[in-house]
């Protein structure tokens, strides 16, 4: 295939689930949708920019609330992966991790309640927000490794699509509550609005973590022989120099991630520039849990059939449309002369595409690099790839200096550039399923397995 093909090839139908990947399937599936009906709850690029916001008047950390969360859960797992690919299975990691992410996220929420001075407030919030993310990082590596060892590569498109699906469904109840708390319908104040909304989110993240938790690994294979952290970080290295589809995957990755920086400052916009009520957060949350909803079975179904790679190719023209309409909205009403109060209603189609965009990202991106990853070193490859995105993640942070510098507008323009490169990498690269691309395993010898483990076997 050219590397300039834009289409993939027809994937093979996915093969029927074992009893013990059906069981996995469901407590994943359960577990996605748990989880994101509690960040919806918080959701961090709409109510705790919001909740930062009422704190502080510093847009460089209102621009921290989101990278902070992101690069929590991705830096730290290239020096993780040292130590998991040593271990029979991983999922012990995540269940140690799950007990300190669920004091941190009660932490924030007897926080909200009990302090009262601003910058109290904002330095718990921060310290516990990012442990919670930090320990999100250290399992995450667990939860990819238990992903690929259970659920069949035919069947994985399904099965991020099914975890979003049904946590959108969540999500639609979700932007009520929003909308209910925010809006002073519940008659508390804000802050204590926030709190209920860091209960409930904490309650709906602890069923999600059970779920997981109860999943029954297979044991994988590991390393006979040890090696220093520092060896593992060079050989890590050199994946991205031997192979070029690899290295696309990387580029891609971290413009898609840059791209992010005008993330916190959608909802933000339509308060301060468009003249918004609050309470259109909500309605904004709506619209892209709507839309998330709505594509996520064509997502799901595209994945399994025609390849990730086609499925990160659409979903970045959705992306690309988000930061234009955004640019747009403003002027082109304008020019129109719309009332200023009916801009943020026109800015709704924003968080329309923003959905879009989500949906195929989430179900393409971590599956286009689990389709790369060879099963024997794959803690290795999504390591580098996440730490190397977690890097990414925290220069977005310079969005809300960014802001103060250039502007809003300038930010989103800034936006749509890295979206646009991100196009470009990965239109270029191959489709993964091509036999012709596979990547290498380069730390194949010393390795043995552990134990018999089916979905494995069927990936080799």
């Amino acid at each position: 295939m050219s590397s300039s093909t834009p289409s993939a090839p027809a994937a093979a139908l996915p093969r029927a689930l074992t009893p013990n990947e059906r069981r996995s399937f469901v407590l994943g599936v359960s577990n996605g949708a748990a989880f994101t009906f509690a960040e919806s709850l918080i959701a961090a690029d709409l109510v705790l920019t919001n909740f930062v916001g009422k704190l502080t008047a510093s847009n460089f950390l209102i621009g921290l609330v989101v990278p902070l969360r992101d690069a929590g859960w991705f830096l730290p797992q290239l020096f993780v992966s040292s130590y998991l690919q040593y271990r029979e299975r991983v999922l012990p990691i995540y269940r140690v991790m799950a007990v300190a992410r669920t004091i941190a996220w009660l932490g924030m929420a007897a926080v909200v309640f009990a302090v009262q001075d601003p910058g109290a407030l904002l330095l718990l919030f921060f310290l516990l927000y990012s442990v919670n993310s930090l320990a999100s990082g250290v399992a995450g590596l667990s939860f990819m490794d238990v992903v690929a060892k259970t659920i069949p590569g035919g069947r994985r498109g399904s099965f991020f699509a099914g975890r979003l699906f049904f946590g959108s469904l969540l999500g639609l109840l979700a932007s009520v509550i929003v909308s209910a708390a925010l809006g002073g319908t519940l008659g508390l104040s804000y802050l204590d609005s926030i709190g209920v909304l860091f209960l409930v989110s904490w309650a709906s993240a602890v069923l999600g973590l059970l779920a997981f938790g109860t999943i029954r690994e297979p044991p994988g294979e590991i390393r006979e022989e040890p090696a220093t952290l520092g060896a593992h970080v060079r050989r890590a290295a050199r994946l991205p120099r031997d192979n070029r589809e690899f290295r696309l995957l990387l580029v891609g990755r971290v413009m898609l991630i840059l791209s992010y920086v005008a993330a916190p400052f959608y909802g933000v916009y339509a308060t301060r520039e468009l003249g918004a009520d609050e309470r259109i957060l909500g309605v904004f949350l709506a619209a892209r849990t709507l839309s998330f909803l709505v594509a996520n079975p064509a997502w799901a179904r595209l994945s399994d059939r025609r390849g990730n790679r086609l499925v990160m190719l659409i979903a970045l023209v959705f992306g690309l449309l988000m930061p234009s309409v955004a640019l747009a909205a403003k002027p082109v009403m304008s020019l129109l002369a719309v009332p200023h109060t009916q801009w943020a209603l026109v800015y709704v189609s924003v968080f329309l595409l923003w959905g879009l965009f989500e949906s195929g990202i989430g179900v393409g991106a971590v599956n286009l690099l689990l389709d790369f990853a060879p099963p024997r070193d794959r803690v290795t490859y999504v390591g580098l790839t996440n730490s190397v995105l977690g890097v990414a993640l925290l220069s977005t942070s310079l969005g809300g200096a960014l802001v103060d510098l250039i502007g809003i507008s300038s930010v989103f323009l800034l936006s749509l550039g890295c979206l646009a490169a991100s196009l470009v990498a990965f239109y270029k690269m191959r489709e993964p399923r091509d036999p012709s691309t596979a990547l290498p395993a380069p730390f194949g010898r010393g390795l043995r397995r552990a134990g018999p483990s089916p979905v494995d076997e069927a990936h080799d």
